[in-house]
């Protein structure tokens, strides 16, 4: 998984080395592409050339009744994933950004207040171009949906170290029953990205302080890297695994301070090029953290346990993406084992404890997904404490009520799909779908009549005023948010709410559309600069 981690990695940093020399162009990304699904393919089956012929059997034919509802989660989220993006990021900056890039075949710091995460570090959203270029954004979902996948696969493979087979598909039915997972499977964002990397970085430094075997720190701090260059968010995350790295008993005090500065140093050369380029462009390594506004929660209030307790509640059951409830649920469980749990596996305990405050103390303002990273070896940790159970009835009551959850999880994510088996069944246009869903009220916009295909030509450009969310704009535009000097159009669209600036008063109206808002206005067709 590591070796997959880093051949993931590097594709991302080369399509990153390809735009920063301003050649992103279609051959670039396709021969790219080409490399990196060869170097994959050729290790994915490398690994199950490695796998014995009872290890197939029991991957292929075991029927343990928990794998149904963790196949029946797997599938509905696929449902969601091959849905045309609606999600308000994805099409604010997820998707729209590498659009830029590659209409700039190059990475360039976009000014303004709308892509400001143009200068934020963009790992899993660069793997999104390929999708961006062949114009189906379902090719990126599909990738964000795989990272879902792969970090079940590391997650079931760590869990074993500790617990059968059939305990460990319920460390990761607790985790994928969760809605936040659910939900983030079904769109183009990064946080299953960022989970997957952050959960290696743990399986790497847990290797490391068993084995004392340099290269698990290095590669522990690699996917570290990966993870901040996939959110920069993570860099709380270095906190989580220096503590651990000091907490380490069986290492003298220099030792353990040497293997921080290895860590440390390790993870933060791997996001560089990001932090240089947010540098030369804003004068912030980090932009748009620190000096920018985005800064943590933390205040002497939120240093109450009371404040802390209440929050975690909110995270875990009534936030809109809410996390699964059988962590708080086993919360009197976990306790009344802690000391032996402790005693057998001190590590992810500490883990878990200190992931829950860095959580608290970093920025949050994404509700539960912002948690996401540190749920795998939560998820470990509530069903080790349920292991540790004595009692057979108590054991196998919680089992039901985790099955019980899943269910839930499934018929709520079924019940949010069941408007678009329409599309599913190809009984509506991926354009009615989209016109019939999107938020026109709130940014979005969509060619929903055809008309800006039809006359809007390939030398054409628009200044869009008020739109927020373009990924689905498919013609040449400027942003009135990055719009300078010099600038030519000659087609003005503004969206909802928006009045025509008065210096281009005499422009026509050409079009208007009530459903989306969009009103467009040009001037004869004559270009003019702004």
């Amino acid at each position: 998984m590591f070796a997959l981690a880093i051949i993931i990695g590097t594709y991302s940093f080369l399509l990153l080395a390809v735009g920063i020399a301003g050649v992103l162009t279609i051959f670039t990304v396709l021969v790219l592409t080409l490399v990196f699904a060869l170097c994959a393919l050729g290790l994915i089956y490398i690994e199950y050339r490695k796998l014995t012929p009872l290890e197939l059997k029991l991957r292929l034919n075991y029927s343990h009744l928990l794998f149904i509802p963790l196949l029946l989660l797997i599938l509905i989220n696929l449902w969601g994933a091959l849905l045309p993006e609606i999600a308000f990021d994805a099409l604010w900056y997820h998707l729209t950004i590498p659009k830029i890039f590659l209409a700039q075949h190059g990475f360039k710091h976009i000014p303004g207040g709308v892509f400001y995460y143009s200068d934020m570090p963009k790992l899993i959203d660069l793997l999104f171009i390929p999708s961006v270029l062949a114009a189906n954004e379902t090719f990126a979902k599909l990738t964000h949906f795989m990272f879902g996948i792969l970090t079940l696969i590391a997650l079931f493979r760590f869990s074993r170290l500790f617990l059968s087979f059939g305990y460990s598909l319920i460390v990761l039915l607790v985790f994928y029953s969760s809605l936040v997972v659910a939900w983030q499977s079904t769109t183009a964002f990064i946080d299953l990205g960022r989970t997957f990397f952050e959960l290696l970085t743990f399986i790497g430094v847990y290797k490391f302080l068993k084995t004392k075997k340099p290269l698990w720190l290095v590669e522990g701090a690699v996917m570290m890297g990966f993870a901040i260059s996939s959110k920069l968010v993570s860099f709380y995350s270095i906190i989580i695994f220096s503590s651990l790295l000091l907490l380490d008993k069986t290492s003298f005090i220099k030792t353990k301070i040497k293997n921080v500065v290895i860590f440390v140093i390790a993870s933060l050369l791997v996001p560089l090029p990001y932090f240089i380029l947010s540098y030369l462009s804003t004068g912030n390594p980090i932009y748009p953290f620190i000096f920018n506004g985005l800064s943590s929660d933390l205040s002497l209030i939120h240093l109450s346990p009371i404040k802390f307790v209440s929050d975690v509640t909110y995270i875990f059951l009534f936030s809109q993406d809410p996390i699964n409830p059988i962590y708080i649920i086993l919360f009197p469980i976990i306790f009344l084992n802690f000391r032996p749990l402790y005693k057998k596996q001190k590590f992810i305990a500490i883990y878990s404890i200190i992931a829950l405050i860095s959580w608290y103390i970093s920025p949050r303002t994404g509700g539960g997904r912002f948690l996401m990273a540190y749920l795998p070896v939560l998820s470990l940790f509530v069903v080790l404490a349920l292991n540790e159970v004595k009692s057979v009835f108590l054991k196998k009551f919680t089992l039901a009520v985790i099955v019980f959850i899943s269910l839930v999880a499934i018929f709520y994510r079924f019940a949010a799909q069941i408007h678009s088996i329409d599309y599913v069944t190809g009984k509506t246009s991926k354009a009615a779908y989209l016109s019939n869903n999107l938020n026109f009220d709130f940014g979005d916009f969509y060619d929903t009549d055809g008309y800006f295909e039809s006359h809007i030509k390939g030398d054409d450009r628009v200044l869009i005023y008020g739109y927020h969310n373009l990924y689905y704009v498919d013609f040449p535009f400027v942003h009135e948010s990055y719009v300078k000097s010099g600038d030519e159009f000659n087609y003005i669209l503004t969206g909802k709410d928006i009045t025509l600036p008065s210096r281009f008063k005499y422009w026509d109206l050409v079009y208007e559309n009530p459903k989306t808002y969009a009103k467009l206005y040009t001037f004869g067709g004559i270009k003019w600069q702004y």
